[in-house]
């Protein structure tokens, strides 16, 4: 028998009830590569590409790709004062802004901050670290 104690899947909605059902007792996380990967999905599909390979005023859009560092109870602070308060009038901005919270951000949504954030558990295990 398999007793995990961290799953890490990549947004998958099947696997993630998949894993709830198998590992019950397991902390669900998600993958902060295809976070990324989601988010600049987002920014090519609003077409933003080339604004944000050229120009320093999307600031931050690229700012957002930082939250998942942030520890869990930062991140909806952070969002809405260092990202939200700074965001240009732009309508690509704004939709963008609002598939963040709407879809990462908002605790309703399906990729709660809780399953990508950064924990203390996860720092403290990281075996990557320089020493």
């Amino acid at each position: 028998m398999i007793l995990a104690r961290t799953v890490i899947t990549d947004f998958e909605t099947s696997a993630m009830h998949a894993i709830s059902t198998i590992f019950p007792n397991a902390q669900r996380r998600e993958c902060p590569f295809h976070l990324g990967q989601f988010w600049w999905r987002r920014i090519q599909t609003l077409g933003m590409t080339e604004d944000y390979r050229q120009e320093l005023g999307y600031f931050e859009v690229v700012s957002v790709f930082g939250l998942s560092l942030l520890p869990l109870d930062e991140v909806g602070t952070a969002f809405a004062d260092e990202i939200m308060c700074t965001i240009r009038a732009d309508d690509r901005c704004r939709k963008f802004a609002d598939y963040i919270v709407d879809h990462y951000i908002d605790s309703e949504c399906d990729f709660a901050p809780d399953l990508w954030a950064s924990t203390e558990s996860s720092t403290e295990s990281d075996n990557n670290q320089c020493n």
